[in-house]
């Protein structure tokens, strides 16, 4: 019996909507985190750390931060401009 086709998943908001801000990328050696900004206070990331439920850090690079949010392809989180 083959699965039932499902209806498609209602399109995720804009990264930048969810109130994130890129403030800096720190690198020590191998290891590499973001300062992260968000209304409710900024936090320290690396990679494999959540900033909220299903949304998780892959990796750092002088892009920014990249984020997948329930296992989906990763997504940049830029530097803001000023």
């Amino acid at each position: 019996m083959t699965p039932e086709p499902q209806p498609p998943r209602a399109p995720k908001p804009p990264l930048d909507s969810l109130g994130y801000v890129l403030k800096g990328r720190v690198q020590a050696g191998q290891a590499t985190w973001a300062i992260v900004d968000h209304p409710s206070g900024e936090q320290l990331v690396r990679r494999g750390d959540s900033l909220r439920e299903d949304v998780t850090v892959v990796r750092i690079d002088a892009e920014g931060l990249w984020v997948s949010r329930q296992g989906d392809a990763p997504e940049l989180l830029g530097f803001a401009e000023n």
